[in-house]
């Protein structure tokens, strides 16, 4: 080697090394010279040691850069849609029937024996006692009392036949007798003496019979529905 230094001298050893250099595998040390980076087989450190002074500067390894995160896209939050609600309907009111007041059933008892009684003696068919009758003329009764009025015709239901459809009752005729006085014995009476009244007591077409007497000031309010079955 120092034969070769000193018949081509340092620049041509210089360049032959690096002419080999690219030939060399990566394992090499770099020496600087004359603003130049040489590599050099790491066998001939020390002949270049001696040549420089320095040590060769190892090539640092490239430091991998990390590499980039690709930021996790944040989901978007999802509308809160109410789940329906199931739609429940509302109950509808169902029509209420009128409760029928409490009657004088002792005084109704007795009026219904003395309306057959009078019948017998005219020679006509008793009338049967009908509880759905009874029920209306009792909230007919009541009606007269509530609306202070006394006739045939009723601010609330009408006639005695549109009153009987409105209840649903089935009939093919009907009458009404209308009597208010101190008790049901005078009421009778007061009916009998009327001719108009005592027609239909003993009209001999009339089937079936509702009385209704209830309380009215200091006596009673009488009504008399007669029907054709």
């Amino acid at each position: 080697m120092r034969q070769l230094l000193n018949r081509f001298g340092i620049s041509v050893l210089v360049a032959v090394t690096v002419l080999v250099l690219y030939a060399m595998p990566a394992s090499a040390a770099t020496y600087n010279w004359s603003g130049y980076q040489v590599k050099v087989p790491r066998y001939l450190n020390s002949y270049f040691d001696k040549i420089f002074g320095t040590s060769p500067s190892e090539t640092p390894a490239p430091v991998p850069q990390p590499e980039e995160q690709q930021p996790i896209p944040t989901p978007e939050p999802k509308p809160q849609v109410p789940e329906p609600k199931p739609q429940v309907p509302e109950p509808k009111p169902t029509p209420s029937t009128p409760s029928a007041p409490a009657g004088l059933s002792a005084s109704e008892d007795w009026m219904f024996n003395k309306i057959n009684e009078e019948r017998a003696k005219a020679g006509v068919r008793p009338l049967i006692r009908d509880p759905e009758l009874d029920r209306i003329a009792r909230i007919k009764s009541q009606d007269l009392v509530d609306n202070n009025y006394f006739a045939h015709e009723s601010p609330t239901y009408g006639s005695v036949s549109n009153m009987l459809r409105s209840f649903g009752y089935s009939f093919r005729g009907a009458g009404e007798n209308l009597a208010k006085s101190q008790s049901a014995e005078i009421s009778h009476y007061r009916l009998m003496a009327s001719d108009g009244h005592r027609s239909n007591i003993l009209y001999s077409a009339y089937t079936h019979v509702g009385i209704g007497v209830v309380r009215y000031k200091s006596g009673v309010m009488v009504t008399q529905i007669f029907a054709i079955k």
